[in-house]
C-alpha cells in the first residue's frame, strides 16, 4: 500500500520521508522553535527543503543546514537570491514563482499561489518578494499540499479540483498577541479544507497549548467532511497509507480534457 512517513515538528515544520526514502524537510524552523524536540543535526539527512516564505518561523534554520548538507532548496524568488547571495551554490538554490514545476529525485513539486507575504531582513539589506505554496506527489502519486502561511483564497477551490490533493498541512492559529494578521482562523481553515477535497489533514502553525487545533477539529465534524483530522504532538510520526486506487498520478489526469467538464 504507498504511504509516506510524516513527523511533525512544531509550528509550521514538517519532514516528510516517502517510500523510496526521499526526506523533504518543509519550513525548517529548529532551533528557537519552543515546540520542536530535535535539533539541526537530525534533520541533515534531508535531501530537499521546500521554504514557503522568509518569516523566521518558516525559514529558520534553512542556511544554516544548507551549508551542512547537499540538500537543494525550493523557495520564493526572494528567500532565494538571500541564499545565493549567502554563498549557497546556484545549482542547489531553485527560486521559483507560482506555476513553476520542480522534478527532483523522483518527486514532483508544484509551486502555487498563497495569499501572504515574503519578507527578510539583514543588516543592510530587505528581501520582499512573493510567498508560494507547494504541491508535493511522490512517486506513488500521494499529493501533499502546503500553503505555509495564508489567508483565505478562492482558488483553493481549484486546487482541489486540479491538483487533487490527498494531504494538506494547513495552518489554523494566527502569531501571538495579533489577531489581525494574514492567517487562517480554524473556520476559514475548515472552509479550505472543505474546497480542497482532503481525505487528511493536519493543523499547523500553532504554539502548543493553544486550542486552535480541537477548534478546527470541531468545525470539521460540524461540516461533515469525509476527511481525517490528526492531531499531531511535536515530533511525532504518522504513517499515513493509501489505496491504490486512490492514487491517480496528475501527469496522467491532467493530460486527459473532458470536453463536457468545466475547468
Amino acid at each position: 500500500m504507498p504511504s509516506i512517513t510524516l513527523q511533525f515538528l512544531g509550528v509550521s515544520c514538517a519532514k516528510i520521508t516517502t517510500e523510496q526514502g526521499v526526506k523533504i524537510l518543509i519550513d525548517p524552523y529548529i532551533e528557537g522553535n519552543p515546540n520542536c524536540p530535535v535539533g539541526i543535526d537530525e534533520v541533515l539527512d534531508s535531501d530537499i527543503i521546500l521554504v514557503t516564505h522568509g518569516a523566521t518561523d518558516h525559514f529558520g534554520n534553512t542556511l544554516d543546514i544548507l551549508k551542512r548538507n547537499q540538500a537543494t532548496v525550493i523557495c520564493d524568488p526572494a528567500v532565494g537570491i538571500y541564499l545565493r547571495e549567502q554563498g549557497i551554490p546556484p545549482d542547489r538554490v531553485r527560486g521559483k514563482c507560482w506555476g513553476d514545476t520542480v522534478h527532483l529525485h523522483g518527486l514532483k513539486v508544484k509551486v502555487v499561489y498563497t495569499a501572504h507575504i515574503s519578507i527578510m531582513m539583514t543588516p543592510n539589506k530587505m528581501f520582499a518578494g512573493i510567498p508560494v505554496g507547494f504541491i508535493l506527489e511522490t512517486e506513488a502519486g500521494i499529493r501533499l499540499y502546503n500553503p505555509g502561511d495564508t489567508s483565505l483564497f478562492g482558488d483553493m477551490k481549484l486546487f482541489g479540483k486540479l491538483y487533487q490533493p490527498h494531504i494538506g498541512l494547513i495552518p489554523v492559529s494566527y502569531p501571538p498577541g495579533d489577531p489581525e494578521a494574514i492567517h487562517l482562523s480554524p473556520y476559514e481553515a475548515a472552509i479550505a479544507t472543505d474546497w480542497l477535497n482532503l481525505s487528511q489533514v493536519i493543523p499547523v502553525h500553532y504554539i502548543s497549548g493553544v486550542r486552535n487545533p480541537e477548534v478546527f477539529q470541531h468545525y470539521i465534524a460540524q461540516t461533515g467532511l469525509k476527511c481525517s483530522v490528526l492531531l499531531l504532538t511535536p515530533g511525532e510520526e504518522r504513517l499515513l497509507e493509501f489505496e491504490t486506487s486512490e492514487l491517480i498520478p496528475s501527469d496522467e489526469y491532467l493530460n486527459i480534457i473532458d470536453p463536457n467538464q468545466q475547468y
